[in-house]
C-alpha cells in the first residue's frame, strides 16, 4: 500500500538490476508528494542513482552519445525517449549530488541540463551547476519556456523545437549572468549597478582568464558599465578598497619600471590568445594581429603572427592545420584554439576584441616610452612622463 494510487517506475542501475522503485501520483492531491521513492537500502540510494542510466549505457555502447541531457522527472525522460532522444537521464527530482555528477561523467564530458522553466526549476538548475562543474563536466543550460518542462515541450512543440532549444543552450556562467537580469529593473541606473555587482560576484569562481574577460564583456554589454570598472571590482579583495591617492607631482615624477603584476600578465595573455584565435578563425573584425607583433615574447605567438603575415602577403587563407604541422611545441597553439566556442554575440566579440587590442597596444606604448625615458634629456623626460600619465588616466576610465 506504500505506493497505492501511484504509477510505479522501476529504478534500474547501470548493470541492469532493479534496485528500487519510484511512484508518481495519478491525481494531484494537496499535501501529497508528487513522487515517492523506495527508502534507502544497502543497494539503493536515490542521491547516488539516476533514472534511465541503464538505457544511457546501452545507447552509448550501441551508437555512441555526444553528450548527456539531464532532466528532473521520470516523465520527462519517458517523453524524450519516446521522441528518439536517447541520451537523457533523470535526477529523480532530488538536488544534484557529487555521486550523480560522477555517474554522468562516466558516459560523457558534456552535459545539458533541462530543468523546468518555472522559478523553482531555475533555482534547482543554479544549485546543480556548481556540482556538475566541479566534477569536470562541461555544462550548458537549456532554457525552457516559462511553466514548461521537457515533457510539455516534446508533447506540445515536438522534438525539433527541443533540439533547437538545445542548440541555443547557454554555458554555465552565461546562464548565471542572464538569469540575474530577471531580478533587476534594467531601466534603472541604480538597479543596473546592483546587477553588475551581483554578476561580477557570480563569475569569481571561474579559473579560466580568457572566459573571465569574455564574461566581463557580456556584463558590460548588459549593464552599460564599462569593462575596466567591472575588472577593478573583480580584483578588489575587500568590500572597502583603499582609496586611490592623489599625487599632484605625478606629471613630473619619474615613471616606475615595475614588473608586470601576475593579474596583469594573465590579462595580457588572455588578450593575446583571443586576438590570435580571432585571426586564425578569420573573424571579420580581426585586423590587428600584426600590430601586436612587437610586443610578443612567446615563441609560439610570434610564429602564429608570422604565419598570419605570410598568408596576408600571399593572399591565402590561414589554416590552423598548417600551424600544427609547423610548430614544434603545440601547447600554446592548443591554448589559443581552446578558447573557441565562447558563447558571445557578434557585437560582444567585436567589442572584446577591440578592448584586447587597445590594452596590448597601450601596454606596448608604455614600455617603449619607459625605455626612451632612460636616455632622454630633462625636457624629453618631462614630455614622456606626461604621456605616461595620460595613458594611465585612459586606462582608469
Amino acid at each position: 500500500d506504500a505506493m497505492a494510487q501511484r504509477l510505479i517506475f522501476p529504478i534500474i542501475d547501470s548493470y541492469g538490476d532493479v534496485i528500487g522503485f519510484s511512484g508518481r501520483i495519478l491525481e494531484k492531491r494537496e499535501g501529497i508528494a508528487k513522487y515517492k521513492n523506495t527508502g534507502n537500502t544497502l543497494i539503493f540510494d536515490k542521491s547516488k542513482s539516476l533514472y534511465g542510466v541503464n538505457l544511457l549505457k546501452k545507447e552509448k555502447r550501441q551508437n555512441g552519445i555526444p553528450d548527456v541531457v539531464l532532466v528532473e522527472g521520470h516523465m520527462d525522460l519517458v517523453s524524450l525517449s519516446g521522441a528518439d532522444i536517447k541520451n537523457a537521464v533523470a535526477s529523480m527530482g532530488t538536488a544534484l549530488t557529487k555521486p550523480q555528477a560522477k555517474l554522468i561523467k562516466r558516459y560523457a564530458d558534456d552535459v545539458f541540463i533541462a530543468y523546468d522553466g518555472d522559478k523553482a526549476g531555475q533555482n534547482a538548475t543554479l544549485r546543480g551547476l556548481a556540482i556538475l562543474e566541479e566534477s569536470g563536466l562541461n555544462v550548458r543550460v537549456i532554457s525552457l519556456p516559462d511553466g514548461m518542462d521537457p515533457d510539455d515541450v516534446v508533447k506540445t512543440k515536438g522534438k525539433d523545437f527541443f533540439d533547437r532549444l538545445k542548440a541555443e543552450a547557454l554555458p554555465l556562467y552565461e546562464y548565471k549572468i542572464r538569469s540575474l537580469v530577471k531580478d533587476y529593473d534594467m531601466n534603472s541606473a541604480a538597479e543596473r549597478g546592483k546587477f553588475a555587482l551581483a554578476a561580477v560576484s557570480s563569475i569569481k569562481p571561474l579559473k579560466n582568464e580568457v572566459l573571465m574577460q569574455a564574461y566581463i564583456g557580456l556584463i558590460s554589454e548588459l549593464s552599460g558599465i564599462k569593462s575596466p570598472a567591472l575588472q577593478r571590482e573583480l580584483e578588489q579583495s575587500g568590500d572597502n578598497p583603499a582609496p586611490v591617492k592623489q599625487n599632484n607631482t605625478a606629471e613630473t615624477a619619474e615613471p616606475k619600471d615595475d614588473a608586470v603584476k601576475p593579474a596583469e600578465a594573465h590579462r595580457q595573455l588572455a588578450a593575446i590568445r583571443f586576438i590570435l584565435n580571432s585571426a586564425l578563425l578569420k573573424k571579420s573584425y580581426a585586423n590587428g594581429a600584426e600590430a601586436i607583433a612587437p610586443y610578443l615574447s612567446d615563441v609560439s605567438h610570434k610564429a602564429i603572427v608570422s604565419y598570419l603575415s605570410e598568408c596576408k602577403k600571399n593572399g591565402t587563407e590561414p589554416r590552423v592545420s598548417s600551424l600544427y604541422e609547423e610548430l614544434e611545441d603545440l601547447s600554446e597553439l592548443n591554448a589559443v584554439m581552446g578558447i573557441s566556442g565562447l558563447s558571445m554575440t557578434p557585437d560582444a566579440e567585436k567589442k572584446y576584441y577591440a578592448e584586447c587590442l587597445e590594452s596590448l597596444l597601450r601596454r606596448g606604448t608604455e614600455e617603449a616610452l619607459k625605455e626612451k625615458y632612460k636616455t632622454g634629456s630633462d625636457e624629453e623626460k618631462a614630455a614622456i612622463a606626461a604621456k605616461l600619465l595620460e595613458l594611465k588616466k585612459r586606462k582608469l576610465k
